[in-house]
């Protein structure tokens, strides 16, 4: 926390770092904006060209249509923009939350963890936590060069 921060005079590494995740987020959220804009653009370009289509029809058919269906077609169509818009949000809504799901669905799979308490200990088991090394030495892989030697 805050008190760490301070305690070890890590402003400005830590003021730098946060600085960088809330660029990293701000270009992320750009890009989402950018999309959402231009999923918006199309949308309302099929609604006018429903609009226009559907206005060309009855000019042309108009003694096939009566007033009454043309006006409820019409009134329908001004809003078909804002349904086209609520079922986008809607479905990835849905999306999203299902990818939540999904998620919390894998975490059941993880195996639990042992205990941290030994049930039944073994007679010789320490009474004393003492680590004692004697000789040691280990390396990171086995093809490689021992990184401790005869450590005691």
């Amino acid at each position: 926390g805050s008190t760490t921060i301070l305690a070890y005079q890590r402003q400005p590494s830590f003021l730098t770092s946060a600085c960088g995740y809330f660029h990293h987020y701000l270009t992320c959220n750009i890009h989402v904006t950018a999309l959402g804009c231009w999923v918006n653009l199309r949308i309302i370009f099929v609604s006018i060209l429903m609009n226009v289509f559907t206005i060309l029809f009855v000019l042309i058919k108009n003694d096939y249509w009566n007033q009454s269906m043309v006006g409820l077609a019409l009134a329908y169509l001004l809003n078909l923009e804002r349904s086209i818009e609520s079922l986008m949000w809607n479905v990835c809504t849905i999306e999203t939350n299902m990818v939540s799901a999904e998620r919390c669905y894998n975490f059941t799979g993880i195996n639990q963890e042992a205990s941290q308490v030994l049930d039944n200990e073994p007679k010789n088991w320490p009474n004393k936590g003492k680590i004692v090394f004697k000789k040691y030495s280990v390396r990171y892989r086995p093809e490689t060069e021992l990184v401790l030697k005869q450590l005691s």
